[in-house]
C-alpha cells in the first residue's frame, strides 16, 4: 500500500510566482498532471485544484467507475461507430475521377487541333453562366468577372464534368483527327444516357451527402432533442457527422464527450443504426457509378483496348 514516503511525487517548487488559480503572487510548486502543461499552484489552493482533478476524474469515470465500466461494456459498438464514421463515403462528383483514366487513355493528345472557340454556357455546379471554350488546351471556362477572355484550363477531372454538361455543343469544334470526334461522342452519349437510367445526378454539387433515420423515442443529447438523426458527408472531411435532423451544425460526438455522458451512451445504438443505413445508401451511389463507368467503357471499347496496349 502506497504511502506518503513512497508516492515518490515529482513537484517543482518554487519560492514566488503567479498562481493559475487565485491570481495572487504567492510561494508554490508546478504541478504537472498526465499530459497537461505544469500549473502554478500556490499553498493556498492546493487543496481546491486536487478537488477539481477529482472532480474531472469522476466526470470520466463516475464516482465508483461506473462510467469506465459502461465505457468498457460498449467498446465495441463505439468501435464500430467510428470505423464507419470515417470509412470512405462516395461522392456524386466521384465518378468524374474514374473516368478521367478512360479520357486520358482516348485522348492522350487532347480533343481539338483548332483555335479556342465558344461554344456556350455551362449550368454545372461552381461554374453556372461562365462561357465555355474549347481549344488546343482542352476545354476551359472564361471567369464571369473581370475583363478577361481567355479560358482557363482547370484540372482534366473538371474539364471532363464542364464537358459532360456541354458536349453536344462541343462536339461540332472537335477536330475528325483520328476519329476523335466519334469517340468524344460515344463517350459523352453513354455517359448521359447511362446516368438518365439509373437516376444518377451528374452535376450534384456535393456539397453534403445526407441521410436521416426515425425513431420512436425522443433523444436528448447536450439540451437538444428530436427523433430523427441525419448523418452528413462532407467532402474534405475525414468523417461523416451525425446531427439532429433540426441542428445540422452541431454534431453529436462519436468520441465519448466530456458532458451529458450518460446521454450519450445512451444514443450510440442508434447512433450506430443510423450510420449504417446511411452506409447502405451510399453504397448504392458507388454502384450506380460503377454500372455507368462500365457501359463508357463498353460504348468506346475497341480505341480503349486499342490505346491501353503499350509496347
Amino acid at each position: 500500500m502506497l504511502d506518503e514516503q513512497n508516492m515518490k511525487l515529482e513537484f517543482a517548487v518554487e519560492k514566488h510566482g503567479e498562481c493559475d488559480l487565485c491570481g495572487e503572487e504567492r510561494a508554490g510548486i508546478q504541478v504537472k498532471i498526465g499530459y497537461t502543461n505544469a500549473d502554478f499552484v500556490c499553498r493556498n489552493c492546493i487543496k481546491d485544484y486536487f478537488k477539481s482533478a477529482e472532480s474531472i476524474m469522476e466526470k470520466k469515470i463516475g464516482e465508483n467507475g461506473e462510467l469506465f465500466d459502461e465505457f468498457n461494456e460498449n467498446k465495441e459498438l463505439m468501435s464500430d461507430i467510428k470505423d464507419l464514421a470515417t470509412s470512405d463515403w462516395t461522392f456524386y462528383s466521384d465518378i468524374f475521377d474514374k473516368l478521367k483514366e478512360v479520357y486520358n487513355t482516348l485522348f492522350p493528345n487532347g480533343i481539338t487541333s483548332g483555335s479556342p472557340a465558344t461554344v456556350g454556357k455551362t449550368s454545372v455546379e461552381g461554374y453556372k453562366g461562365n462561357k465555355i471554350k474549347v481549344g488546343g488546351s482542352g476545354i476551359g471556362y472564361v471567369p464571369t468577372y473581370g475583363y478577361s477572355n481567355r479560358a482557363r484550363y482547370p484540372s482534366k477531372v473538371e474539364q471532363i464534368r464542364i464537358a459532360s454538361d456541354m458536349w453536344k455543343r462541343i462536339l461540332p469544334e472537335i477536330s475528325n483527327y483520328q476519329d476523335r470526334s466519334e469517340k468524344f461522342k460515344k463517350f459523352f452519349k453513354e455517359l448521359e444516357e447511362a446516368s438518365q437510367e439509373l437516376g444518377y445526378d451528374l452535376f450534384n454539387s456535393d456539397r453534403d451527402l445526407r441521410y436521416s433515420k426515425s425513431f420512436r423515442d425522443t433523444m436528448r443529447f447536450d439540451g437538444e432533442s428530436g427523433k430523427i438523426l441525419v448523418v452528413k458527408a462532407r467532402k474534405n472531411h475525414g468523417r461523416a457527422g451525425v446531427y439532429f435532423q433540426h441542428d445540422t451544425y452541431n454534431n453529436i460526438p462519436i468520441d465519448p464527450p466530456d458532458d451529458d455522458t450518460w446521454q450519450w451512451l445512451n444514443l450510440l445504438p442508434n447512433i450506430k443504426s443510423v450510420y449504417e443505413k446511411a452506409r447502405k445508401e451510399n453504397d448504392k451511389i458507388l454502384e450506380k457509378q460503377n454500372k455507368i463507368i462500365d457501359r463508357v467503357e463498353g460504348a468506346v471499347e475497341q480505341w480503349y483496348v486499342a490505346n491501353s496496349i503499350s509496347f
